[in-house]
């Protein structure tokens, strides 16, 4: 099992050209990784924006997918639903501790995922952000992903 995290987000390395946070980039960083790993054919799993990756990759490559697993994402995207991301990514103000964190992500998420407990939120943030060397929790995200999202395009409805 192979869990990339792409350009821009987790322990991947932040891009110097904030314009290359989009899927067309994403599909190919996927391709890359495959031919260097001399993978021919994978199956993939994508979440959200992910699914909309893994689903390109299949338009351009097929004979290189093996079947593909999707969550979070359909045929069809809301413009709500896409408004509400292009409002709130790369845009989340900086916090002072875990619990303001937590705060933050419920303000942000809460209306997508309303089942979540207190112990899901705090997993969950642990996975969304990371402590810098004055062990204050930030977001693990460059913030011009935001800028990409609005300024480019989340490739929601034009990937490339």
């Amino acid at each position: 099992v192979i869990t990339p995290d792409f350009r821009g987000r987790g322990f991947s390395a932040w891009d110097p050209d904030w314009t290359n946070y989009r899927p067309r980039t994403y599909v190919d960083d996927v391709r890359r990784l495959l031919d260097e790993l001399a993978i021919d054919r994978a199956a993939l799993v994508g979440t959200s924006l992910g699914g909309l990756v893994a689903t390109a990759f299949t338009t351009e490559w097929p004979e290189r997918v093996a079947g593909v697993v999707l969550n979070d994402i359909g045929p069809e995207i809301g413009e709500q639903g896409l408004a509400r991301i292009k409002g709130y990514i790369g845009r989340a103000t900086p916090v002072s501790s875990w619990d303001d964190a937590v705060r933050q992500a419920r303000e942000i998420y809460e209306l997508a995922w309303p089942g979540l407990n207190d112990a899901d939120w705090h997993r969950l943030v642990r996975r969304s952000y990371r402590e810098n060397d004055a062990g204050i929790p930030q977001l693990d995200m460059d913030p011009r992903i935001g800028d990409a999202a609005r300024e480019v395009g989340t490739g929601l409805n034009d990937p490339w």
